[in-house]
């Protein structure tokens, strides 16, 4: 029989893969390094080629978008800087979209700093308050979706909100002017995360999404504080008012 080319490279492709060898750990050693900065000195070198970026996002990240008068902290049901964060959020999406977002829901667990403030705030700590790349996302809601919403947020204990009010004796949602929903449209942002499901925001999936990806959350609130809405919130309790 005559070999032909694509069959003779085929043989030896088969030859050459029946004969490698398979190698088996016989064991396994570790060990640690004990390493302590005080005896490390430092690469002179490095440090000057490092130099010029550290300085460079140290003006950035210490540039101040905004004053506060007193120390907003992270708590539930109605942490001042939880309602702080939504309403700066809110205004941000209003701003972007052009028309008037009615609420703006986060998740607690998404802010990362325990307070800010008093002083100013600069661009470093929105970073640390909001260090995830979540994307915002207006949604649509009708008055009983709007209620379903309260109602969420009233068994859950509380999350950041701006637009809305709860009773604590009931579930029952009213206008800032005390009175009740109508029958219409209302909007609301949120992030990617809190819609795909995380913190058992999955239900918002049955809503309608008027814009999938409007940006970054933190680009939108550090959008607002330059712009001046840097107001702090007053100290009252926010669950389901809708203005």
């Amino acid at each position: 029989m005559k070999l032909t080319k694509p069959l003779l490279y085929g043989f030896c492709l088969a030859m050459l893969s029946a004969c490698h060898t398979t190698w088996q750990a016989n064991s396994v050693e570790a060990s640690y390094l004990k390493l302590e900065s005080g005896n490390t000195a430092q690469d002179s070198a490095l440090v000057a080629l490092i130099q010029p970026y550290k300085d460079s996002m140290e003006k950035v990240m210490g540039d101040s978008l905004g004053t506060l008068p007193y120390r907003l902290v992270k708590e539930k049901p109605n942490g001042l800087l939880g309602m702080w964060t939504a309403d700066l959020f809110r205004a941000g999406v209003s701003n972007r979209s052009g028309e008037t977002v009615d609420i703006a829901v986060l998740n607690n667990g998404g802010i990362r700093r325990p307070y800010i403030g008093p002083g100013k705030v600069t661009r470093g700590e929105m970073y640390e308050l909001m260090p995830f790349e979540n994307r915002v996302m207006l949604l649509q809601l009708d008055s009983a979706q709007v209620m379903q919403l309260a109602a969420f947020l009233a068994k859950k204990g509380g999350d950041p909100v701006s637009g809305l009010q709860i009773k604590q004796d009931s579930v029952l949602v009213v206008k800032a002017d005390g009175k009740a929903l109508s029958n219409r449209k209302y909007t609301l942002c949120c992030t990617d995360y809190q819609y795909n499901g995380g913190d058992d925001y999955d239900f918002l999936q049955s809503f309608l999404v008027k814009q999938s990806d409007m940006g970054l959350l933190r680009d939108i609130l550090i959008e607002s504080l330059n712009k001046g809405w840097c107001a702090a919130p007053p100290f009252e309790e926010r669950r389901y008012q809708l203005d």
